[in-house]
């Protein structure tokens, strides 16, 4: 078969995730030592110490990676070097609808981020509860817990998103603020009505304690998922993206971006099995498959 060069870096990256699996379980000790390096460094810092650190973390995180996809959007698409890269893995070629992001911009970021942080932070202040365990987590036990976050999240979610859908007087009150336009641009990530701010944050506290994650563990999820939620709404479908080295066994911009078109399939935002079962289950092309 004739291989385009998104071909080529989607089996490169398939190779090299299949080489890095491979010298982990041959030598699971160099990176169970190295996480008790930075374990050692991140349980004496006041910062990570900080009952309000994560969600911290997650603003933070928000702000670089929404600050990619708007660079993307409306700077390094128009170049010359990287603009026919970045338009060809658009999950809608030719599309050039940048209305959300003039929705307030990045400037949203702020107003989205108050009303996250300020009634998590103020929870902090009143029930201080942050504990650092001695022993750094295995490598194993960190890849475990956030999948398994990961998934018990989208479990959770996946109930919620099904029933906003199904029932017209929630999905006004409640989701309809998220689904302003047919395409979707990373700013929508965060353009959520208070209650399913809330319910969104909600399940994701939920998995981390249900899965009982180590608070390293806690801080790769939260920097995990606010990528893959930003990359989720983003448009761009990249050759190293889960979606397509997975064949779309784990969801991604494609699938979503088919919700956000007719907004009955696709209701699982990361395990496609979810709506497999629900028989919600819609298939992006997924190039490399």
């Amino acid at each position: 078969p004739e291989y385009t060069m998104d071909a080529w870096i989607t089996r490169a990256c398939r190779a090299s995730l299949a080489l890095a699996l491979g010298f982990w379980f041959w030598k699971p000790d160099i990176p169970d030592a190295a996480l008790r390096v930075v374990w050692s460094q991140a349980r004496s810092s006041k910062i990570f110490q900080h009952d309000s650190f994560e969600p911290g973390l997650v603003v933070v995180s928000f702000s670089i990676f929404l600050t990619a996809f708007y660079l993307a959007d409306t700077v390094l698409s128009r170049t010359r070097a990287l603009g026919p890269l970045l338009r060809g893995w658009r999950v809608e070629r030719g599309n050039e609808d940048m209305r959300p992001w003039a929705y307030e911009g990045l400037a949203r970021l702020k107003h989205e981020t108050a009303w996250y942080i300020v009634p998590l932070a103020l929870f902090d202040v009143l029930y201080p509860r942050r504990t650092l365990p001695a022993h750094a987590p295995s490598s194993l036990q960190l890849v475990a817990e956030v999948v398994g976050a990961l998934c018990v999240y989208d479990a959770l979610f996946f109930c919620a998103h099904w029933a906003c859908h199904r029932v017209p007087w929630v999905y006004a009150r409640v989701h309809a603020k998220h689904h302003r336009y047919r395409v979707v641009r990373a700013h929508e990530t965060i353009v959520l009505s208070a209650m399913e701010l809330a319910l969104d944050v909600g399940c994701s506290i939920a998995a981390l304690n249900l899965v009982r994650a180590h608070p390293l563990s806690r801080a790769a999820y939260n920097v995990a998922i606010v990528y893959l939620l930003t990359e989720l709404h983003s448009g761009y479908a990249f050759p190293w993206c889960l979606e397509t080295l997975t064949c779309s066994v784990w969801a991604g911009p494609r699938a979503h971006a088919l919700h956000h078109a007719r907004g009955t399939r696709n209701f699982a935002k990361f395990v496609s099995l979810l709506d497999r079962a629900a028989r919600t289950w819609e298939a992006g092309v997924a190039r490399g498959c």
